[in-house]
This record gives structure tokens, sequence and C-alpha cells, in this order.
């Protein structure tokens, strides 16, 4: 998979920039916000893309700031990449998704018991109600 970005925005009182995440099937109007009332695409006047799901903001907490190299580093980090890997899967009609165990599972009430003491965190038992 080949995850492309963007930036979209740079904010110099917030020391970030607005990086916009997407792939040659998770394309950006695949992702992009519609109008509710006429389901269009939302569009600036330039006729690019407003906003889409995949738009993030980076707080780039480095001075001077990154370039080059390390600044693909550090949006890159940013990238919801397994969110990506999944809707490709999703959208491919070869790859099972289906979530049908799930749905008997809708509406139980589960409960969980966390202890503060970090090595229990790894075995926290789950009871379903």
């Amino acid at each position: 998979m080949l995850i492309k970005y963007k930036i979209i925005k740079v904010d110099p009182t917030e020391h970030s920039i607005v990086v916009r995440f997407y792939t040659d099937v998770i394309t950006e109007e695949c992702l992009a916000f519609c109008d509710p009332s006429t389901g269009e695409i939302t569009r600036h006047l330039d006729n690019t893309i407003q906003a889409c799901r995949t738009d993030y903001s980076i707080t780039l907490f480095e001075t001077p700031t990154l370039s080059g190299e390390e600044l693909q580093l550090r949006i890159m980090q940013s990238a919801p990449t397994e969110w990506l890997v999944l809707k490709e899967k999703i959208a491919n009609p070869d790859v099972d998704t289906s979530m049908s165990a799930l749905v008997s599972l809708v509406g139980v009430e589960n409960s969980v018991v966390v202890s503060l003491e970090p090595a229990s965190l790894l075995t926290i038992p789950v009871t379903t109600l």
C-alpha cells in the first residue's frame, strides 16, 4: 500500500500543520466530507476539497522547524496507517471483512475490572453480564 499525503495548511500561531492522508484506493474523494443538504463534496472556490476524515493537525515541537526527510518521518509517524489498511481491505470484495459474529454482542453490557498496577493492565479480565 502506498500512503499519500499533502500539507493543506500551515498555522504559525500554533506551530502546526494540517496534513491530509489518502491512498490510491482510498482517495481524497472517498474521504471527503459532504454537504448534508446536497450530498455533494464540500469544496473551496478553487475546487479543492475542503475537509477529509484524515485531515490531521500535527504540532511541530521541534525548533527550528523540521524539513526534508525529518519532516516526512514526523508526518508519517502521525499517519493513520492501520486505519487506511483496513479501509482498503473493506473496499476489496476479495477480503472478508464481515462483522456478523459481532451482531449478537450489540447492546450487551460488559464490565472490566482495572487495577492501577501497571503489570495487571496486561491481563484484564473481561466479564459479560
